[in-house]
């Protein structure tokens, strides 16, 4: 999320802001999904993140599924680390800059809805 001023004589009254969870994430994306695999003696490789990203979560999961001949379904994998994600996502670290956006937006009393792509 880039937070920047617009300077002009006629100004837009801002009521409601949604943007996308932009916090250091993939660390945590990483770590939930290296552990499920732990189970199964599996390693979470570039290679295979790398078909992962981008996708909507459920092609993703089946990807890694394929890939790494993961003994689940997609559904199942996308449950488990859903869940996973929910408890760490408390612990991500915010992007540069996020902070001072999202305060001066809350000092103005703007609503704000943050998504992620789960």
């Amino acid at each position: 999320m880039g937070c920047f001023w617009v300077c002009e004589t006629n100004f837009l009254l801002i009521y409601s802001l949604i943007f996308p969870l932009h916090a250091d994430t993939e660390v945590l994306y990483t770590e939930c999904t290296q552990t499920i695999l732990d189970r199964y003696g599996l390693v979470f490789h570039w290679a295979v993140k790398s078909k992962m990203m981008g996708r909507p979560p459920l092609v993703a999961a089946q990807v890694l599924v394929d890939e790494l001949k993961l003994p689940m379904t997609a559904e199942e994998f996308h449950r488990e680390l859903y869940g996973s994600l929910m408890e760490k996502f408390p612990d991500a670290r915010l992007m540069p800059g996020q902070d001072d956006c999202s305060l001066i937006f809350y000092t103005h009393a703007v609503l704000m809805i943050l998504y992620h792509g789960m």
